[in-house]
């Protein structure tokens, strides 16, 4: 046997037929055997390793904190306190609800614009600082929701002893409302977090300072 001929027997004996399959009329398919599946396999290897990882875990999204207001907790004893110091003020003992629709109409009548009033006599009222904050809740944009007048005067009397403030109506929006004028930008804050309030009223800044824990639906503005 000559060399050309050693040649060309080395070269049938490196063709493998696993290589090269056929289909069943005999001619040569796309596919492979072992070796060309593991050549696949290192293709496919190395061309996902150009690819870029895609991102694994959830995406961070901003979640709206769940909120509702908190019952008033003041005791009977210190709602009588409370209820004596309007008293000694010329200030309606109980049914602010009632105070606060008849001072609604005046305010309407008197081009309904927002800010502080007086809530015994409907005329406007001009602080120069504190921290303008209420409890009042809606069910619906610009509808309160259904307070017990009770319930509604004890939250008069506790907000009225946590800000050391006697009661105004407070028209924001539109919508009149008890409200308070506290000193302390820490306390109003955290009575705007524990009645779900959207935010208070910087009064010598004359700017809304926003709640974060606010929850808009439960108390709808």
């Amino acid at each position: 046997m000559d060399a050309d001929q050693q040649k060309k027997l080395g070269q049938l004996k490196r063709w493998r037929e696993e290589d090269h399959p056929r289909a069943g009329d005999g001619r040569f398919t796309s596919g492979g055997g072992a070796s060309s599946k593991k050549r696949a396999g290192n293709t496919l290897k190395n061309a996902s390793q150009t690819q870029p990882k895609q991102a694994t875990g959830t995406i961070n999204k901003t979640v709206q904190p769940v909120a509702k207001e908190k019952a008033p907790e003041i005791t009977d004893k210190e709602a009588a306190q409370v209820r004596q110091s309007f008293k000694a003020g010329g200030y309606p003992e109980k049914d602010y609800q009632a105070v606060t629709d008849k001072v609604d109409k005046v305010i309407k009548a008197n081009g309904n614009k927002d800010g502080s009033y007086d809530l015994r006599t409907g005329k406007p009222l001009n602080f120069t600082d504190g921290y303008g904050v209420s409890f009042q809740v809606n069910k619906a944009p610009g509808v309160r929701r259904d307070y017990k007048d009770e319930e509604y005067d004890r939250y008069v009397y506790e907000c009225s002893q946590r800000s050391g403030s006697m009661p105004f109506v407070g028209n924001y929006n539109g919508v009149a409302e008890i409200s308070f004028n506290c000193k302390s930008k820490k306390e109003a804050l955290k009575m705007a977090k524990d009645y779900n309030q959207e935010s208070i009223f910087d009064v010598k800044r004359k700017r809304l300072r926003k709640n974060p824990y606010y929850n808009s639906v439960s108390n709808p503005q």
